[in-house]
């Protein structure tokens, strides 16, 4: 129900001096519950409170996912980076040998500028390897609030499985529930406030007809 309310109020007909009438009136008044009001607004409360713990487990669940995605997003790029090198490095290898092979006079100077084309098309793969690489460790610093380092190499490591102990409801659908309880028990106290809330005042007045 509204919170109580205190009122005053005077009323007087005089000027500057002390002739004349006066009423002073004082009051509380108390608005009261209809009828079933009460427990349908203490049962919304308790679903509004349980739908808040819900929401926030979903929500840190959410931002783990996504944190998630951007680390291994990361892994694969430098991984991807580290592939990208090693086609570099054998593509340098072919080209010298190539390159030792045409003065020897067992290759065409057409093979020598094949090879070549091979070296800069593999330093493009790397320079487009390691700008993938650059952005995906922006985007998870932009997450987690850690900046990570361009390493050459990546070591992976296997994720550690969910506890069997962890609730069987997914964090999303008890989410969902939530929301769905906090509707009904919303339709549920609508319902009993189909007139204005009764007010109970306690009032007493005062009142002088005369000096």
């Amino acid at each position: 129900s509204e919170s109580p309310s205190f009122e005053i109020s005077q009323r007087s007909d005089r000027m500057n001096g002390n002739q004349g009438s006066r009423e002073i009136e004082i009051g509380f008044a108390v608005p009261l519950w209809l009828p079933g009001q009460r427990s349908a607004s203490q049962q919304l409360a308790e679903v509004e409170s349980s739908f808040v713990d819900h929401k926030i487990h979903a929500t840190k669940l959410r931002l783990a996912s996504t944190v998630r995605e951007a680390w291994w997003n990361w892994h694969r790029a430098t991984l991807d980076r580290q592939v990208a090198l090693d086609h570099l490095s054998n593509a340098q290898k072919i080209f010298s040998d190539v390159t030792k092979r045409k003065a020897a006079g067992d290759l065409a100077k057409s093979d020598q500028y094949q090879a070549e084309g091979a070296v800069a098309a593999a330093e493009v793969l790397v320079a487009q390897a390691q700008a993938e690489v650059t952005a995906a460790a922006a985007a998870l610093a932009a997450l987690s609030g850690i900046s990570v380092q361009v390493k050459s190499t990546v070591n992976l490591v296997s994720e550690t499985l969910p506890s069997s102990t962890q609730s069987k409801i997914h964090p999303t659908v008890a989410e969902l529930d939530g929301r769905l309880e906090v509707l009904k028990k919303t339709a549920d106290l609508v319902s009993t406030q189909k007139r204005a809330a009764p007010e109970l005042t306690i009032a007493t007045s005062r009142e002088r007809g005369a000096f």
